[in-house]
């Protein structure tokens, strides 16, 4: 795996971990890398415009909170409400009952509704009206969850059998991987989750004394590492594909938390957004990527005498690194990370920020009073 010289997509003056930190490099093919410690990451802070430009903002006639909220798409607002689905447009209109369904989930593209109840796993097709269900599930499972954008497969975690399922939603074929088989019956071994992409299986894994590493889980039930971390107390979090070439990832890399590139091919890792440590613990900052991979949405955090205050940047996404930088969000209280609150339009033109003027603790049950749009070609800066 190469060395790359990392660029900060941006840093605050009250993050800790800026000017001449290690860059974080990580694992390729399960080679060590050591870097060194004159690595200097170069802040393009500097150069990173101020949006003058206001997002449109629509407020919401039906009463929603952060936890009934699904979806947000230029077209309408997918939430539920009394265990059933429910949409409205952002034209005031009057709500519309889609599906008398406790949904749990949409897939990325918002055409596929999850519902677990019963025992019972359900998939509701929005577009079509059909539903799949799947119901021969183990007593003791976990973890349900879409594991691609569009819904076409769906994964959770058997503790009675110690194995992932993979179910294909359009097929109903299942899939069983046994874990304890895959890694050599590991001791303390974790795993959030599965992300499937082009078909292929992949895992976010913790085992002791190894440290955190991603997996590609071959046809034959082989694993192949494609990322590992050097440091043992070092942490890969949430990932995801930008592209077939290219994953994004947070966590702590070489103890500096942070948002890192991987470029698959090259086996070159780039720390783009740098995190924070302070009194009050590690703060790792949060992305969320528009489907057609070219632009991230992430959030820092500012420590301003008792308060921690958020900004928002936008920037495009060029290789294995971040340009254009555009601060969209200065020094808000928002209620949860970007890659939480953040809509994304299915055709990448615009993302939604649900807000409140509310200043009351508790993510779930605050009110959404309006939503903040922001087109992406109207977004004027200095």
């Amino acid at each position: 795996m190469k060395l790359v010289k990392g660029v900060l997509g941006a840093t605050m003056a009250a993050m800790l971990l800026t000017g001449c930190n290690s860059l974080g490099i990580v694992q390729g093919e399960g080679n060590t890398v050591v870097v060194s410690e004159d690595v200097v990451l170069e802040s393009i802070i500097t150069d990173a415009k101020v949006a003058v430009s206001q997002p449109e903002q629509i407020s919401l006639d039906q009463k929603i909170n952060h936890r009934e909220l699904l979806k947000i798409d230029e077209n309408q607002i997918l939430y539920m409400k009394d265990n059933s689905l429910y949409s409205t447009n952002l034209n005031h209109s009057s709500p519309n009952l889609i599906k008398e369904l406790p949904v749990r989930e949409l897939s990325n593209d918002g055409r596929k509704a999850l519902s677990v109840e019963n025992g019972t796993i359900s998939i509701y097709n929005i577009e079509t009206g059909e539903t799949a269900e799947f119901t021969d599930l183990d007593e003791s499972i976990d973890g349900i969850s879409f594991a691609d954008p569009k819904g076409n497969y769906i994964s959770y975690y058997s503790f009675e059998s110690s194995r992932l399922v993979i179910i294909d939603t359009n097929t109903a074929v299942k899939t069983l991987i046994d874990l304890n088989d895959l890694f050599n019956n590991p001791t303390n071994f974790s795993f959030s989750g599965s992300v499937i992409h082009n078909d292929d299986i992949y895992l976010r894994t913790h085992i002791q004394g190894e440290g955190s590493a991603i997996y590609k889980i071959k046809p034959d039930h082989s694993v192949e590492k494609i990322v590992s971390t050097k440091e043992l107390n070092d942490n890969i979090f949430d990932f995801e594909f930008v592209n077939d070439d290219l994953l994004v990832f947070n966590g702590i890399i070489n103890k500096e938390p942070g948002i890192f590139l991987y470029d698959i091919p090259n086996q070159e890792a780039n720390k783009v957004v740098s995190g924070g440590t302070s009194s009050e613990g590690t703060w790792i900052p949060s992305y969320s990527i528009s489907p057609d991979g070219s632009k991230m949405l992430f959030n820092t955090i500012l420590h301003k005498g008792d308060e921690f205050l958020d900004n928002v940047f936008i920037a495009t996404i060029e290789n294995n690194n971040l340009s254009r930088s555009i601060q969209i969000i200065q020094n808000a209280h928002l209620p949860a990370v970007i890659k939480i609150l953040a809509h994304w339009s299915n055709n990448s033109s615009a993302f939604f920020i649900p807000r409140t003027s509310q200043d009351i603790t508790g993510y779930d049950e605050l009110t959404i009073e309006y939503i903040s749009v922001y087109k992406l070609d109207k977004i004027e800066t200095e």
